[in-house]
């Protein structure tokens, strides 16, 4: 949906929690990674042919697209959507940090997924966003009692 309300960041928040809680078993990991298990990858018996085939057909399998559309930040959002939607924002950053340093096929899964939501979102840098992210939920400095100074990343 173009368009979310806090409703739709609830239900995100929800999903992910649930991908999450996978994410602590193998299975589930190996799952959302789109890897096979470790049965079915002895099966292929060391033919690296069909190794990089499959682990290039591995970029479309699993959940890691999916949670990398979560992290797409919409600036035109009402307050209360906007602190749900940055919320969102972290849990699906911290699944795909945890997809990466799992395996090497969940680190080639997440840059993926990060060239996908390039192309989706019509971004011209892949990291783009993450930029755009950190500046868009810097606090204000009224807010926390925080000096203008001490949140200012362009000037580091």
């Amino acid at each position: 949906q173009a368009h979310k309300v806090l409703a739709d960041f609830e239900m995100l928040d929800q999903a992910l929690r649930c991908i999450r809680s996978l994410m602590n078993v193998e299975a589930g990991m190996l799952a959302v990674v789109g890897q096979h298990s470790k049965t079915e990858a002895d099966a292929f018996g060391g033919n690296k042919a069909l190794l990089a085939a499959d682990r290039a057909q591995q970029l479309n399998r699993g959940g890691l697209r999916q949670v990398a559309l979560c992290i797409d930040a919409r600036p035109q959002l009402e307050m209360s959507a906007a602190r749900k939607a940055q919320q969102v924002q972290c849990t699906a950053l911290t699944l795909l940090s945890a997809a990466a340093l799992y395996s090497e096929d969940g680190h080639a899964g997440v840059l993926g997924a990060l060239d996908h939501l390039q192309k989706v979102r019509r971004r011209v840098n892949r990291f783009g966003w993450l930029t755009e992210a950190c500046f868009l939920y810097l606090p204000r400095a009224d807010e926390d009692g925080l000096s203008e100074s001490s949140v200012d990343l362009r000037k580091i």
